[in-house]
């Protein structure tokens, strides 16, 4: 069944990209006062993964300008699993989730538009098995396995796997896979001459869910690019990451 998430705690930073607290960037807006209880819309195989939050605002992203220290360096003991961090984004208020290691992952801030090919900011003419995003850094996996894993086997499979040469692949943070996610279109909510046979499902993302951090993580699903949090057993799909 679905619901609506409680709203994650928040983490104010003095150093420029953690630099007061804000909201996390969610992807449904709660119901409102007598609407009707989101339970009762299932919908197949991923009815079971929890919502949270309005449509990513748009799907381009630029690198934060400014100094990208450690969490570490803002505050006395690094970040908490599953707080939100404020980045210090142009006209944005963007916020990035603390991972499960403790630590704070890049600010990506949003953009407007999305483009893809060899002359776009998704490259794949070096290689069609990854993706570059030339905006963030970031390679992807170009097409995901077509089987669905726990979460933690999820994190195994990206740890274990060796695709174009490099053996140094993760489960993408929750930031980072949301920047795959293409506002224009649904079904899948991704580029799709990018990522191709794209799964219409919830992917697994490293990123604890900060109420429940033992037991559930973050996934963003790709049927509409909303973020959500299931329980660790749950079988999700996974697109595999590797950070420069």
């Amino acid at each position: 069944m679905m619901r609506a998430s409680a709203q994650m705690s928040t983490q104010s930073a003095s150093c420029p990209v953690d630099g007061g607290a804000s909201a996390p960037r969610n992807t449904r807006r709660p119901a409102p006062a007598g609407a009707a209880n989101p339970a009762t819309l299932g919908k197949g195989p991923i009815g079971r993964f929890r919502l949270a939050g309005p449509a990513v605002s748009a799907a381009v992203v630029l690198l934060c300008l400014g100094a990208l220290t450690t969490v570490g360096a803002c505050s006395d003991g690094g970040c908490t699993p599953g707080e939100a961090i404020a980045c210090d984004c142009p006209s944005q208020a963007v916020s990035v989730v603390c991972g499960d290691d403790g630590q704070q992952p890049p600010c990506l801030c949003v953009g407007g538009g999305k483009t893809s090919g060899p002359n776009g900011h998704l490259d794949w003419s070096k290689d069609v098995a990854v993706v570059l995003d030339t905006l963030t850094g970031l390679t992807w996996q170009r097409i995901a396995s077509s089987a669905k894993f726990t979460w933690q086997d999820a994190k195994a499979h990206c740890a274990a796997l060796v695709l174009a040469g490099y053996d140094d692949w993760q489960l993408p943070h929750k930031d980072e896979l949301l920047t795959l996610v293409k506002t224009t279109t649904t079904k899948p909510a991704i580029d799709t001459a990018a990522f191709p046979d794209t799964a219409t499902a919830p992917f697994w993302t490293r990123t604890l869910y900060g109420p429940l951090p033992d037991t559930h993580a973050w996934g963003i699903d790709f049927e509409d690019g909303g973020d959500g949090y299931a329980p660790f057993t749950e079988p999700h799909f996974a697109r595999c990451v590797r950070v420069p």
